[in-house]
């Protein structure tokens, strides 16, 4: 069963923990430092990395979370994974036990310096806390604090608090103690997995009745059909808020579909006078609360990526999309991604290496890796940071909170698009494993022997055996090696022997960018000299023909 918190206390303080106060939050100075810059500062660094984990990395760089937190040190953390014999790895991919473990850590703001007796925590649990004796729990000593970080305080103590109760009841399980039966199978059948992950979010659930009546009065059906899930996935969206919401307050709160949601603790009703009909029901580090009917959110009708991208300017983006054959897969609002999507800036940025719409789009299994790279399967709330999987099979490092893609990349833009996530960036992603063969390799698969043979003689192997390598290569066949060897009268073994001039031989065959079908000019190659190359006409340098 879901874990009941006691009193109203609690019930403010779960929701305050993680949120934005309403209203006033208090005096500080217009300088302080947060929660994770006091725990950088301190070294805390095994903390920080299990806050990250747990998806905590928003609340502790935000001057506004006002809570208490006892803060163990990388010697503690170490202690507890050899009590529990694992790795940080496996404790971090362990998120029942992180969030009951870190949740243990989180108490109530402004405890009084004399304080000895219990104090609730984020898990619903009581724990000891003995400010005059410098204890808390069973004898854990805290060896440093209060420090002020902001509106919270920190206490850096010697072991790491271990709850009573190692578990935490994940929502879908709050949801089935709740019998909240109906609402799950609209989870399921939209494949809404998030409801149940993510650790900081406020669930409104209707009642099996209410959802009946629902889908009823709109004549939706959970069969499959597409268009039916889709209008189901747009409602449900409308039922989570990204945050835990104070109580005994109102306001207007955003959802995962983007829209605004009205709720109002003090009267008990959420959106248009939706009754909440039961207390908050504590989900690992987030909360459930049933309502009597289903939230319809002003604007149901739900764009599928592959419109919202037609609508926003995304221009470039589109065009390729179906040169690769993936606007069916975009346009059907069912599938439910976060598209890391480039500007057409970002396009253009590529022009200086010669690459053109054109060009990508000759190749449909390069363009159709490159831009699956750049979709990440599933809704990724704001506060994401690590590397996930991509639809290319790749992973994407990810620093949501910081507005960063690949370290370098910068997400300008977010939008949650129906139950999707468009964020533009300003650059083009390449996957370091794209299937595409190196210059080398392709002309081994000609059959132009001679130039892999000379390659092989130089340095130029190496770069042109890259398969990102960008450049126009000019490949003489055997039959012009033989002829113009004749010319000079030189043989061969000649010419790869004097790996010198064979390198500026072969440099003045390469031309460092991607050549647009409609080039006629004169352009530098490798070795610095310009090379004459007029493709429409297919000649290049001395009337060379392009066979």
């Amino acid at each position: 069963m879901a874990c009941r918190l006691g009193n109203m206390w609690k019930q403010a303080f779960a929701m305050l923990v993680l949120a934005v106060t309403l209203g006033s939050h208090g005096a500080r100075g217009e300088e302080c430092q947060t929660i994770l810059q006091v725990a950088e500062e301190a070294n805390l660094n095994s903390l920080i990395a299990a806050l990250n984990a747990a998806g905590l990395n928003v609340p502790i760089q935000d001057t506004d979370s006002s809570f208490t937190v006892m803060a163990p040190t990388d010697a503690a953390f170490d202690s507890l994974l050899e009590d529990l014999d694992m790795t940080f790895a496996e404790l971090a991919a362990n998120e029942t036990l992180l969030s009951t473990v870190l949740g243990y850590h989180a108490l109530p703001p402004n405890l009084p310096e004399n304080l000895a007796g219990p104090v609730p925590t984020l898990t619903g649990q009581d724990l000891f806390v003995n400010f005059t004796g410098k204890v808390v729990g069973e004898n854990v000593t805290i060896e440093a604090g209060p420090v002020p970080a902001c509106l919270a305080q920190i206490y850096v103590i010697d072991a790491v608090l271990v709850p009573e109760n190692f578990t935490c009841t994940p929502l879908a399980d709050v949801a089935l103690a709740e019998n909240l039966t109906l609402f799950l199978e609209v989870v399921n059948q939209t494949d809404f997995s998030e409801v149940n992950v993510s650790p900081l979010r406020t669930v409104f659930a209707p009642t099996n009745e209410a959802i009946a009546n629902f889908l009823s009065e709109y004549n939706v059906t959970l069969t499959g059909e597409n268009e039916d899930l889709g209008f189901l996935a747009q409602v449900l969206a409308y039922h989570s808020v990204e945050t835990f919401i104070l109580p005994d307050g109102w306001g207007e709160f955003e959802t995962i579909n983007g829209q605004q949601l009205p709720v109002n603790f003090s009267d008990g009703t959420v959106g248009d006078n939706v009754n909440i009909i039961s207390g908050q029901q504590i989900a690992c580090l987030s909360q459930l609360f049933v309502i009597d009917g289903v939230l319809i959110p002003n604007d149901t009708a739900c764009p599928s990526i592959y419109d919202f991208a037609k609508e926003s300017g995304f221009d470039v983006l589109v065009e390729l999309v179906d040169a690769a054959g993936l606007a069916p897969f975009l346009s059907n609002i069912v599938n439910r991604f976060s598209v890391f999507a480039p500007s057409d800036a970002a396009f253009a940025d590529l022009l200086p290496y010669g690459i053109t719409t054109e060009v990508l789009k000759q190749n449909t299994t390069l363009l159709s890796e490159i831009l699956k790279y750049h979709i990440v399967p599933g809704y990724l709330p704001p506060g994401v940071l690590g590397e996930f999987e991509t639809m290319f099979g790749e992973k994407l490092s990810l620093n949501l909170p910081g507005r960063k893609v690949e370290k370098d990349v910068n997400i300008t833009l977010s939008a949650n698009v129906c139950t999707s996530k468009v964020n533009a960036i300003d650059a083009v992603l390449t996957p370091s494993g794209l299937t595409c063969p190196s210059v080398a390799q392709l002309a081994e698969t000609l059959g132009l022997e001679d130039l892999v043979q000379a390659l092989n003689a130089t340095d130029l192997i190496a770069p042109l055996s890259a398969p990102n390598i960008i450049s126009t290569v000019f490949a003489p066949t055997n039959e012009a090696f033989n002829t113009t060897l004749t010319e000079l009268g030189l043989t061969f073994d000649d010419l790869l022997a004097n790996t010198t001039r064979l390198t500026e031989i072969l440099s003045y065959h390469v031309i460092g960018r991607i050549l647009p079908p409609t080039a006629d000019d004169k352009f530098e190659t490798l070795d610095g000299i310009e090379l004459a190359v007029d493709l429409p006409e297919k000649k290049v340098g001395d009337n060379v023909n392009i066979t």
